[in-house]
């Protein structure tokens, strides 16, 4: 599903830092992006980030308007929580 990246909010995060973003981005330029983020329906509807800070932090960078994302209902942050650990 394609969702507005000014519509995904994220919350605080494991990873402090994003590494070589403009590596990321620059590939994300040419190859276009391969692999969805991962976001939450939270309660009142808004959508949060549970895993692909980088991709989406290089995605912001590029000017995307837009970003490919799995929705996900889950809202166990102790699940969550393991997502973003795994996913890193």
């Amino acid at each position: 599903m394609k969702l507005n990246i000014e519509d995904i909010i994220v919350d605080e995060r494991i990873r402090q830092t994003v590494g070589n973003i403009d590596e990321l981005a620059l590939d994300l330029r040419v190859n276009g992006q391969i692999v969805p983020i991962t976001v939450r329906v939270a309660n009142d509807g808004t959508y949060h980030l549970v895993a692909g800070y980088r991709r989406i932090t290089a995605m912001r960078l590029n000017g995307e308007k837009t970003i490919e994302a799995f929705v996900i209902p889950e809202d166990d942050e102790e699940t969550l929580l393991r997502m973003e650990i795994s996913e890193n």
